[in-house]
């Protein structure tokens, strides 16, 4: 049985080591490419899963300047079609929907077919497109 671990504290340290572990990933998941990991201290919620001691998923909660709530979230390249989007993605809308908010929003690439499934699985509706992305929404 393999050991897993969820840690909603997350250690920097462990955030960076899971990003140099998603070179394939990071072409869809840019967030961190204009901020740095400080940006923690202020998200709604963070969850980092661990498979042992190794973070292999990482997923957020956080708000943007007009108040929208957004979700990200990346899964390490050697670690795809396991499930383990599908548990972060899990536990952040399990907290979305304890709070007060009514929707929740995410981007997600056009040619990034298997996100897109694992979204609308999870009753994301699309509401947007534009030549790169398109944006779904999550309501209560």
């Amino acid at each position: 049985m393999i050991d897993f671990n969820f840690k909603e504290f997350i250690d920097k340290e462990d955030l960076h080591i899971l990003l140099c572990n998603c070179q394939d990933g990071k072409k869809y998941f840019r967030y961190f490419d204009k901020r740095n990991y400080d940006v923690l201290d202020n998200h709604l919620y963070n969850v980092l899963l661990y498979k042992k001691d190794n973070p292999i998923a990482y997923g957020h909660l956080d708000r943007d300047e007009l108040n929208i709530l957004w979700l990200g979230i990346i899964v390490a390249d050697n670690e795809h079609g396991n499930g383990y989007g599908k548990k972060v993605l899990k536990m952040l809308v399990d907290f979305f929907m304890k709070i007060e908010d009514n929707e929740l929003y995410l981007t997600v690439d056009k040619e990034n077919l298997i996100a897109q499934k694992l979204y609308e699985t999870f009753n994301f509706k699309k509401i947007k497109t534009d030549e790169q992305y398109f944006t779904y929404k999550l309501r209560k």
